[in-house]
């Protein structure tokens, strides 16, 4: 999958936040995604998902909750971490 700038990025996050939560949210990019029920099994369906939708493998160092607990962060790792956005090009 070919993420083209941040906002498709976060739009593709809520849509698949929402997926593995069965339900919709109207999640802001600093809204704490476990409050809003994200459990640790909801996580690893989420780290697999973008895994295999983005072709990256998450190094064990990143697997931490403080990665997953809001778009924003998500965002971040992604993009510092597994160049999911070229940053140049934007």
């Amino acid at each position: 999958m070919k993420i083209d700038d941040i906002e498709s990025l976060e739009e593709y996050l809520k849509k698949t936040i929402n997926h593995i939560l069965e339900r919709s949210l109207e999640n802001t990019g600093y809204q704490n995604l476990t409050s809003d029920g994200l459990d640790s099994l909801m996580i690893v369906s989420l780290v697999v998902t973008l895994e295999e939708d983005l072709g990256i493998s998450f190094s064990d160092d990143h697997l931490m909750i403080d990665n997953f607990d809001n778009i924003d962060n998500i965002i971040k790792v992604l993009i510092n971490y597994y160049g999911v956005l070229n940053l140049n090009e934007i």
